[in-house]
Order: structure tokens, then sequence, then C-alpha cells
């Protein structure tokens, strides 16, 4: 029989119970992560961590957390008439207020539901159930699963009998590591694109800059926070976290071996940085920060992720994950993009589900990746996400 225990703080948490479920080639369900985003209290979020057991044995677990949350910016192109806010039953205003009930990661990407594949559709069944109760003690208006990949999607497709429609959410750019060195990357690009990151690059080859891998950040944290801030404000097509010193410090604490900050300095100060999760396998850029007022002189942006890419190579890791959003100039550099689908479900009316679920896909553009990056290079297969997403959408 199939149990859920569910615990409020990740210090509750049998941790011999919950790694059995955890890969490591990546950082996003460790425990020591969980805990960082929970003691630095990002977003103010409530967060839920569930083991499901099997005759007394873990089969699956689950992270998600309860936020406030408002999709004003997401609809400002959805037009909501007369005969809409009558069945929503109240203001624009309450509409766009709400209290969503998260399946992911608040300052990360990657699904945070790990099931043996034995147990998968009975797994869901009864985790759809118990997301149902959390929702009641939390008076959540809506569900969001979110970054469930490809080779998942058809296990996840069976929660559409309990309510959820699946779309498709921001595809993530990642970069298969072949290389032992950034030289030895560029040497498989193609003349044009070897030629316009060497452009890039030279404007950090003057004096006045030095580029540091710092393993101890947490003392720089209102310095990094403030440089997040100074992104997270000029970005039009994605608003999630409010990263403080808070969690700069967390992270530095609980990932001494997890994690790091490569930063560009500008006569010792900090003007760009890359926070980046090391997993056995994947490095993850989690953060970026920059000082706006250096931006063009050093092409801080460009090279920013070049030198967190060069970490990764030299590291030795299989894949360089560089996240969602300015894809155009992550698949220029070689990123592929994967698709990342979300379920949605709304508790109090079901019938909203289908709306909310077309508010969020109508915000988010599925990219075309034309990119023909390296020398030795076949593209004919590669994945066509907006294809995929018509082919998902239309059967909603």
């Amino acid at each position: 029989m199939l149990q859920f225990q569910r615990y409020n703080t990740i210090t509750d948490v049998p941790t011999k119970y919950w790694n059995r479920l955890v890969t490591r080639d990546m950082v996003n369900l460790e425990i020591d992560h969980l805990q960082a985003i929970e003691i630095s209290r990002v977003n103010h979020l409530h967060p839920y961590y569930l083991i499901g057991y099997w005759n007394g044995e873990p089969i699956g677990i689950t992270y998600c957390f309860v936020l406030q949350a408002n999709f004003a910016k997401i609809a400002s192109d959805y037009s909501i008439d007369s005969k809409v806010l009558k069945t929503i039953g109240g203001s624009t205003h309450d509409f766009m207020d709400i209290r969503v009930l998260e399946v992911g990661h608040i300052a990360s990407l990657g699904p945070t539901v790990s099931i043996q594949s034995t147990h998968q559709i009975n797994f869901l069944t009864a985790l759809s159930e118990e997301l149902n109760a959390i929702a009641t003690i939390e008076q959540s208006d809506l569900c969001l699963i979110r970054d469930i990949d490809l080779a998942h999607y058809k296990v996840f497709a069976s929660l559409k009998n309990n309510g959820y429609y699946p779309i498709m959410g921001f595809p993530i750019a990642r970069i298969a590591i072949h290389w032992n060195c950034f030289e030895e990357y560029m040497r498989a690009l193609t003349a044009k694109r070897r030629n316009n990151i060497r452009q890039k690059r030279t404007k950090l080859q003057v004096p006045e800059i030095s580029v540091e891998v710092i393993k101890d950040y947490g003392i720089y944290a209102e310095k990094l926070s403030k440089l997040w801030e100074n992104v997270a404000k000029r970005s039009n097509s994605y608003e999630h976290e409010h990263l403080t010193p808070a969690f700069f410090r967390a992270m530095s604490t609980f990932l001494k071996d997890r994690s790091h900050v490569v930063a560009i300095k500008k006569s010792g100060e900090i003007i760009a940085y890359g926070l980046n999760l090391i997993g056995d396998k994947e490095y993850f850029g989690m953060a970026i920060g920059m000082d706006y007022r250096f931006r063009d002189q050093y092409d801080l942006y460009a090279n920013n992720i070049f030198e967190s890419f060069g970490v990764a190579c030299r590291l030795h890791k299989k894949i360089f994950n560089i996240g969602i959003t300015t894809y155009d100039f992550k698949t220029s550099i070689g990123g592929e993009l994967e698709p990342a689908f979300y379920f949605i479900k709304t508790f109090n009316n079901p019938q909203l589900s289908i709306l909310y679920a077309d508010i969020i896909q109508r915000h988010i553009e599925q990219p075309e990746n034309n990119h023909h990056v390296f020398r030795q290079q076949d593209i004919s297969d590669r994945i066509q996400l907006k294809d995929i997403k018509n082919r998902v959408y239309a059967k909603v």
C-alpha cells in the first residue's frame, strides 16, 4: 500500500530515505541545497517535503512549496472579458493575486519529483491527492508542476486524469561538454563563431580585469544580491525568485563543495559573476549579476557565461546548464534547447485550469534554434520545440 509522509522542514526529513531517490548528477534535490533555500526564506515560501512509501520502503520523493504570486505581468497580453470575470467571481486584481502550490524549484531548474520506475503511475495518482490536501491546508488557488522533460512526459501526462493541463514551459539550454578547456571548445567552432567569440574575449584582456573562482562567497552576499537585482530588474520575460543576501550566505554555507562563484573583477571589485552549482555531471549556472555601467565595455553578459563555461570544462563536467531566456545568444554558442513541460491545475474552480494554462502558455514563446555552431555538427535531428508545443497543446 502506498502511503505519504509529509515534512514541513528539511531537518525532519529522514536523509537516508530521501537520498536513495536523489541523483548526484545535479545538485537540485540534494538535502544541503534544499536546506539553504529553506533557511534563507526566499520569497517567504512554505516548503513541503514528501516521501512515498510502498510497504515501508521509499519509492518516490517530491519537493514543493507554497508562495504568493501575481500573474499581472504574465497576463498583460491576455484579454479578460466580462464573461471571464463573471466566471472568476471577483475583480481582475483578485484573479491575479493567487497562492500557488509549486512542484519545482524557486531559484533553480529541473524536476522535483523522483520516482522508482516500477511505481510511477501509482505514485503520481497518490501525489495528486496529497497535493490536494496541502492546497486545502494552505488555501492554494493553483498548482504548477514544473520542468518535466520529454522522456518523462508520457508518465506525467497521466495527471490529466486528475485535472491537470499540460503546456510547454520555458525550455532549458544546455551544452554537452566534450572539451577539457575553453580553447578546445573554441577550436571546435566554425570560423565565424570563433572569431565572434574571440572579439568578445579580448575585452577582458586588459590590466584592470581579473577573474576569480570564489568558494567562500558568503562574505560578498550584499554585493552579489545587489548585482543580481540589476539583472532581475531588466528582465522582461521572467520573474520568479528574489535572491536576498541571506540566500547567498546560506548557499555558501551549506553548499561549500557543490557551489562557487566565478567572478569578473575590475581593479579588485566584482562587476559580474555567475553562481554555479557543481553536480557530479552537470554544472548549472544558477544566478548571474552584473554592474551595468561596465556591461558593454567588457561585454560582461557573454564573458560571464564564457568564464563559467571554461571552469565547467576544466572540472570535466558533462553538461553546462545555462538555463532559460536569452535563447538566441545561448544557442549561438552551442546550447541546445530541451523542452520542459508544466502541468497546471486550479483547486477551487476546476474550469479555470485551462484558463490559467492558456495565460501561462501565451507568455512563453518556444524559440527556434537554427544555429550551426560547430564545424562537425549534424542538426537534422534537432528537436523542434514549436512542433512539440502544437502537438501537446492541441490535445488539451
